[in-house]
């Protein structure tokens, strides 16, 4: 067996790194991974699973998570803990198992097989089955220190999808045939050595089976009907339901069941005769798998790391998801802890952040549910509403002005402010407004009705570029958008510029709907093509110094350090990424769909260490008065030291004692991220904690 350092981080998990900074993901609470599987042995203690090979561990029934294993390049199918201790998943190509809760897992060696493991389940410690696509079917009897090949067909188009026994003889597997178009259903009753097709006819993929004793189940799918047994799984009834595409069917008792849809409940209270009593459940998205572990209790996970919970049969349900959940349409910040985002679908609410963006609140200043757009500059802040309002506030959102804008066709595009004075508006429909009172009175200054403009950058109140995007142009003004001159950018085709960057008055950075990146060094005269990325509609180019910039488009973030001679990445995020903002090239953040907002740090000043998070340990984290820091190196504590997200040390303890333990008092600390150095006699360590 493979050992695996799967250790237990917090849930302000790393979600990208590059050469120069961390992304850390600070909302939604605990993931926004497509969760597949889910385990609880203990209504308080369980475990989840899904893409991007996440587990995820609660004491505490779901009201905190701690992340046990994350690798980009895996998926987990499967999950099933036999109690508080021992379980296991399985994934793509591997077989993982713990002894101790999670906090190591280790990789089962497994016969040779072509496929994927779907699902797993244990009848006890030491028997139990793995199944998964092209009929694989493993079976152990000694925890899985040995795997016994029953079947793995490659020209077989059975896919096992799910694995149920009801003693060590009787079991059952659910899936389909000729990939995903029909069902299947197949019995054993000599503990899964030969089994019988009994597939019902007429249905397509089944997704869950449940039995509550060896003759009496129930098997649910695709369509708008299930299929139930009462004489082991041989022959099958079919019962219409009002819903269909069911991920879960579950009895609490010999009456009462439950079906779970994407979103719905169905209940029966009559052993499964009938099925009605349509529910909401009312996760943020959709539901893919549910399971109930005893008495009334229940958890279901879907996409986008949706989690609920229900503590009454189904009748309702809590998410255990925290943090704002709809997409970040704007994100913003006047310093590193004070921040503000727009949250909705086309248009939003305004919400609050005074810790970095780990917590948001929305601003009861700004009780408006129809915003589209927010820039932020200094200590100003400017939303655009859909009903032609221009709200702003010049002191970091503690007070807020609200002025009219010219009505348009259609929403404006872009807004740019210079200074509390001088502003400029433009729009999809040829509307191009200049403003010198601070928003007070708006002069039309626009070219054509016909025009379509997309972006735009002022440096000055007089020189400014703007895209046309139904000609594919870039244009200038030297004189406040007077006059315009024009320059396409060409590289042997016309492109179609989406985004503009200028670092200064003569160096400016374009993107294009191709991929492209374009380089002007004479102010726009002239445009020259350095660099293909990923192509998209949705793009943006944005600089925080002369040499550092970064390239956002669909969930793909580029970055370059060298003034886009070269660029690193993809960076790839779990969800679309819709905004970013950068106080500067040490801070920034992107927020998108989902809920999802991550932050970046470029620590300075510090050596480059080796992480290893297994021997130093901080909770609570996040934290507010103290925490505890241990260490599981055997030479104990030889010192403490803490820097801000500059480098900047602010805390050396110089214990020098074999302590494995030592308390931290936070209470001089001011709201944000730190990092903790923690040396031994022999090595030194890296963390992360969060003061809130």
């Amino acid at each position: 067996m493979k050992k695996l350092l799967f250790t237990t981080v917090f849930l302000t998990a790393i979600l990208m790194c590059s050469a120069q900074g961390t992304w850390t993901m600070l909302n939604p609470n605990p993931t926004l991974n497509d969760l597949i599987d889910v385990s609880f042995p203990t209504q308080e203690k369980g475990w989840v699973v899904g893409r991007h090979g996440i587990i995820l561990h609660t004491e505490d029934s779901g009201e905190n998570w701690d992340m046990q294993h994350y690798d980009a390049q895996d998926d987990l199918w499967g999950v099933w803990f036999v109690d508080e201790y021992e379980g296991w998943a399985v994934g793509w190509d591997y077989i993982y198992h713990t002894d101790d809760g999670g906090d190591n897992w280790e990789s089962q060696d497994a016969p040779v097989f072509v496929g994927d493991l779907f699902d797993v389940f244990f009848l006890n410690h030491d028997t139990g089955w793995v199944v998964g696509t092209y009929e694989i079917l493993f079976k152990t009897t000694d925890g899985g220190k040995n795997w016994e090949k029953i079947s793995n067909n490659l020209s077989d188009s059975k896919f096992f999808d799910r694995v149920l026994f009801t003693d060590a003889n009787h079991g059952v597997v659910v899936g389909s045939q000729n990939i995903f178009s029909d069902g299947l259903v197949m019995i054993t009753e000599d503990g899964g050595y030969t089994w019988a097709e009994t597939t019902p006819a007429g249905f397509s993929g089944f997704n869950d089976v449940y039995f509550s004793d060896s003759l009496h189940g129930w098997v649910c799918g695709n369509d708008n009907k299930i299929v139930s047994t009462d004489d082991g799984g041989y022959t099958w009834t079919e019962i219409p339901v009002s819903l269909s595409g069911f991920s879960g069917i579950h009895f609490f008792n010999e009456e009462k069941g439950i079906l779970v849809d994407s979103y719905h409940t169905l209940f029966s209270f009559d052993g499964g005769l009938t099925w009605d009593s349509t529910g909401y459940i009312g996760a943020s998205s959709s539901l893919r798998r549910f399971r109930s572990f005893g008495g009334d209790f229940g958890v279901a996970v879907g996409f986008d790391g949706a989690m609920v919970k229900t503590l009454d049969g189904g009748h309702s349900w809590e998410s255990m998801k925290h943090g704002l959940t709809q997409s970040i349409i704007d994100i913003g910040f006047f310093n590193e802890l004070d921040g503000l985002l727009i949250a909705g679908s086309y248009y939003g609410t305004l919400y609050r952040t005074f810790d970095g963006g780990i917590t948001w609140l929305k601003d009861t200043l700004m009780n408006e549910n129809s915003l589209y757009m927010m820039r932020i500059k200094g200590q100003s802040c400017y939303l655009l509403s859909k009903n032609e309002q221009l709200f702003f506030s010049h002191n970091a959102g503690a007070d807020w002005d609200t002025v009219y804008v010219p009505e348009t066709t259609y929403h404006y595009t872009d807004l740019s402010f210079i200074d509390q004075t001088n502003g400029y508006l433009c729009s999809s429909s040829g509307e191009f407004f200049k403003t010198i009172d601070g928003g007070q009175t708006w002069v039309d200054k626009s070219i054509s009705a016909t025009h379509n403009y997309r972006d735009m950058f002022f440096l000055t109140e007089n020189l400014g570029w703007m895209i046309e995007g139904t000609l594919e142009k870039v244009y200038r003004t030297q004189d406040g958008g007077d006059t315009w001159i024009n320059q396409q950018l060409f590289d042997n085709t016309v492109c179609q510029p989406q985004s503009l960057w200028f670092t200064n008055e003569e160096t400016g950075y374009a993107s294009t709907s191709e991929g492209k990146v374009f380089k002007t060094t004479n102010g726009g005269n002239s445009w020259e093509k350095i660099a293909s990325l990923q192509q998209g509609w949705q793009c943006t180019i944005i600089f925080t110094n002369e040499n550092e910039g970064w390239y956002r488009v669909n969930s793909r973030l580029y970055h370059t350090t060298d003034a886009g001679e070269t660029w690193s990445g993809p960076m790839i995020a779990d969800q679309f990424i819709i905004t970013l903002f950068f106080l500067d090239q040490s801070k920034g953040w992107i927020g998108g769909s989902y809920g999802f907002i991550s932050t970046y740090d470029y620590i300075v000043g510090l050596p480059e260490k080796k992480l290893n998070k297994m021997m130093l340990h901080v909770q609570p984290n996040p934290a507010t008065d103290f925490i505890r820091v241990s260490t599981d190196d055997v030479t104990g504590i030889k010192s403490i030291r803490v820097f801000d997200i500059y480098g900047r040390e602010v805390l050396y303890n110089n214990l020098n004692r074999n302590l494995r333990e030592y308390m931290l008092d936070l209470s001089a600390f001011n709201p944000g991220t730190y990092l903790l150095n923690m040396e031994s006699n022999t090595h030194r360590y890296t963390t992360k904690f969060v003061k809130k």
